[in-house]
């Protein structure tokens, strides 16, 4: 019996479009490993604008970069808010962050303004890592 196929993330380009993340444009102000994860997220959302988005299909990396972009920022992301970040359906994006919260690298919290909402953020365990892997990255060119 063949397992059923997935069924692929719309890509803002091709398919139903995206939400807009309302977020400050990179500046230089911003720490390295800030700004490496706003050039990635552009990137993937660049990409996605010229081929199908589910051929790369990540949006746990999707999540973490807004997440931390979003820190820097001192905006707190609702699941929502983060799920249409990472492009996916809200049932996909909660099974990710689950996987996430049972691996200790983001934290659900309620949302003191509303309490149907919960907010997301890194744990500072994702942070050190995320900082780590974006210290390494080279810089950009050009």
């Amino acid at each position: 019996m063949s397992r059923p196929r997935a069924k692929p993330r719309p890509a803002p380009g091709g398919g139903a479009p995206a939400k807009s993340r309302a977020r400050r444009p990179e500046n230089a102000a911003d720490p390295p490993c800030v700004a490496a994860a706003r050039r990635l997220y552009d990137f993937r959302r660049r990409r996605d604008s010229l081929f199908p988005a589910y051929l790369f299909g990540e949006p746990v990396w999707d999540l973490l970069l807004e997440l931390h972009i979003a820190r820097h920022e001192g905006r707190r992301l609702s699941v929502t808010q983060a799920c249409q970040a990472a492009i996916v359906p809200l049932t996909t994006g909660v099974r990710w962050i689950k996987e996430l919260e049972a691996r200790k690298l983001v934290l659900k919290e309620a949302d003191e303004g509303d309490a149907r909402r919960s907010c997301l953020r890194l744990t500072d365990a994702a942070v050190g890592k995320l900082q780590r892997l974006f210290d390494g990255m080279p810089p950009p060119t050009g």
